[in-house]
């Protein structure tokens, strides 16, 4: 029968519903309501120099510390700060000279955002995912006993995917076995879909223009390089008119042990390198590129991300 897909909430603990097989969910209308959810905006964190100061340590760590290591090539302190465990041991390493502590106030303060962002970890998972393929570090340890115990009343292995989530969204808009609207019937509606409609009637102004920003690894794809990656594609790639930010966090996040999705892209999308991250939406690009400091610690993945999503609706579109 093939593999079914499911969109999970992890962080508010609801689904969105069985969306059903991945090479026709993808392609229709059905991620626009994932972007739809990240609409809301992180509160915007201080720069960094307000919130890291950047102060001399002083005269006591300068004589008591000294050692070759400001020496080293800059990439190989950066490597050194990045992978400090603790927070108080790069934050202690920085302050032993004036040139260290510079370098780390970008890795403190992405530590910090870190700690203070509020986007939901979503993540797609496959009916076919094992307990085992679960990445370390995806539920935490009390999460990974609840979601993947064994559960009396079920047939079969429990798993997170049959994990009872709440639903979120009403039973209109969600694709599993309860829809009020068959399946077969939305796959065929994506031109006349709400998110369709929406995308054509509210074609924003340049200064309007977002940033979708993945929290938890600190990348971020701007909209300006979507639409100009869409006005290239469309009349070369069939579809690709309405793909947007839904689309893209959509073919990021999927998770299973198996590599059946009903399409004929043969990369990793089963093991998507966004799954369970945290996401939201800046509302204005132009302003929050201009705030970006040096050392602001965010990367820019557009070209990167535009480029696998060209080479899915390539191979895959459509497949149902």
């Amino acid at each position: 029968m093939g593999q079914y897909w499911k969109l999970i909430n992890l962080d508010k603990r609801q689904t969105y519903g069985g969306w059903g097989k991945l090479g026709g969910c993808l392609f229709d209308w059905s991620p626009g309501l994932l972007e739809t959810s990240l609409s809301t905006t992180a509160e915007k964190l201080p720069d960094c120099d307000s919130l890291i100061f950047p102060f001399k340590p002083g005269e006591l760590f300068e004589k008591a510390y000294r050692s070759p290591l400001p020496n080293l090539p800059l990439e190989m302190i950066h490597e050194i700060y990045s992978n400090a465990e603790d927070l108080a041991d790069l934050i202690c390493l920085g302050m032993t000279c004036q040139f260290l502590w510079e370098v780390a106030r970008g890795h403190i303060y992405r530590r910090v955002a870190a700690v203070v962002a509020i986007g939901d970890r979503i993540i797609c998972v496959g009916d076919y995912l094992r307990n085992e393929d679960i990445p370390d570090n995806l539920l935490t340890p009390e999460e990974k006993v609840e979601f993947t115990s064994p559960n009396p009343d079920d047939d079969g292995d429990f798993t997170l995917y049959s994990y009872p989530f709440d639903h979120e969204f009403p039973p209109q808009l969600r694709h599993d076995s309860h829809s009020e609207v068959p399946w077969f019937l939305l796959q065929h509606r994506r031109t006349n879909s709400p998110v369709s409609l929406r995308r054509q009637l509210s074609t924003p102004a340049p200064t309007q223009l977002s940033v979708l920003r993945n929290l938890s690894r600190h990348q971020y794809v701007r909209e300006s390089a979507l639409i100009a990656w869409r006005e290239g594609a469309q009349a070369e790639i069939k579809g690709t008119e309405n793909v947007g930010f839904g689309e893209i966090v959509f073919s990021r996040i999927c998770l299973s042990s198996d590599p059946s999705v009903s399409m004929s892209y043969d990369g990793d999308i089963h093991r998507g390198v966004w799954a369970g991250d945290r996401f939201d939406l800046v509302s204005s690009e132009t302003e929050w590129l201009e705030g970006l400091g040096e050392d602001s610690g965010w990367t820019d993945v557009s070209d990167e991300v535009l480029k696998e999503v060209e080479a899915i609706w390539r191979s895959g579109y459509p497949y149902y």
